[in-house]
């Protein structure tokens, strides 16, 4: 029968200090594994969710782009309306004359009444945006700026709703004209507020024929879902007289 030595059972088994130093270092390896999967998937998460408020942020844009361009498109039916005497329906004002809009209209308006804007030549020329007072100004520009766009929907505006009540006591405003005052166009769903816009005349040649023109540079601002998602945009609209 074959026997083995004590001595040498001793030498062929680890010591057991070793032994619990290939355990530390197997639960260390562990533990960084693990902090490295739990790395990982928080920056995917996050990574995820930027893209998520990317997604948002840019179909909000897409809103409040659509927005201006249909306020763009309810100035120009404003200034040609041939009915401004009435009352439209579903509007909520009239501007209390017959036919398009006229220069006479402009100049009788002070600081963008009804959303109609008129300045000499000589302000524009004068207009600083880096340093506006209140003769360095644009209509356009915002309240920051010496502009003459007024507040968001404020309280002396027209509000439109979506019930059918036509709100006719605030007619008498000043800065941007909501969608549809008057033209009646249907108010917007899915927007923080209704879209507005500025109308400004210039007299000017038309540039082909020589013919004096009724310019009008019309400013439109959209809102996104949230208010803080806007966005501006202007036209040229000119008639031969």
């Amino acid at each position: 029968m074959r026997t083995t030595h004590p001595l040498q059972r001793q030498r062929n088994s680890p010591p057991r200090g070793r032994r619990q130093h290939s355990k530390g270092l197997a639960l260390f390896i562990v533990l960084v594994f693990l902090l490295l999967m739990s790395i990982l998937a928080i920056w995917a998460a996050k990574r995820a969710l930027m893209g998520e408020n990317f997604a948002r942020n840019q179909l909000d844009w897409e809103i409040a782009h659509q927005a201006a361009e249909a306020a763009l498109r309810d100035a120009e039916r404003d200034i040609t309306n041939p009915q401004a005497d009435i009352v439209l329906p579903r509007a909520s004002c009239r501007r209390g004359f017959s036919g398009a809009l006229l220069p006479v209209y402009f100049t009788r308006s002070v600081n963008c009444h009804q959303g109609l804007c008129f300045q000499s030549n000589a302000a524009y020329e004068q207009a600083n945006w880096s340093n506006p007072s209140s003769n360095q100004s644009e209509p356009w520009w915002p309240i920051s700026k010496k502009g003459l766009w007024g507040p968001i929907n404020g309280s002396s505006k027209p509000l439109r709703q979506f019930n059918g009540v036509i709100d006719s006591a605030h007619c008498d405003f000043k800065g941007g004209v909501p969608l549809g005052t008057f033209t009646g166009t249907t108010a917007l769903f899915g927007v923080s507020n209704q879209p507005e816009y500025l109308i400004e005349f210039f007299e000017r040649y038309n540039p082909t024929s020589y013919e004096p023109a009724n310019y009008y540079r019309i400013t439109a601002r959209g809102f996104g879902y949230h208010p803080a998602t806007q966005v501006v945009l202007q036209t040229i609209f000119y008639q031969l007289r």
